[in-house]
């Protein structure tokens, strides 16, 4: 029998390693993707991760920038709408600065987001 700590399983936990690993490969073989893609997309799934993978994942773009060490508010909006674009994330910003902006991360990267 799997232990479970916190909540999580070992299969949940290979299971959701899996996905950070077929982001790498998805990333290596498109060419559009760069290094500010790949640390926003970190970010995210860290976030993802400490919301214990479960979509949707509510953000806020200070942290977000904070973490990654983006200083442009028009970096940050260009290379998570690419990702959103691109379908490695969903992407549905808010208004609303107390409510944050809802993210899914593609569990299925490599393949069309539903």
């Amino acid at each position: 029998m799997d232990k479970v700590f916190l909540g999580w399983t070992r299969e949940k936990v290979k299971k959701d390693m899996e996905n950070l690993s077929r982001f790498f490969i998805a990333a290596e073989n498109d060419a559009r993707i760069t290094a500010t893609h790949i640390l926003i997309y970190l970010a995210l799934f860290e976030c993802w991760n400490l919301n214990q993978f479960q979509n949707p994942v509510f953000i806020s773009r200070r942290i977000i920038m904070r973490m990654t060490k983006i200083h442009s508010i028009t970096t940050y909006h260009k290379y998570i709408k690419e990702l959103d674009q691109f379908g490695y994330i969903g992407y549905e910003p808010s208004y609303r600065t107390k409510m944050g902006t809802r993210v899914w991360v593609n569990e299925n990267v490599g393949t069309a987001f539903v």
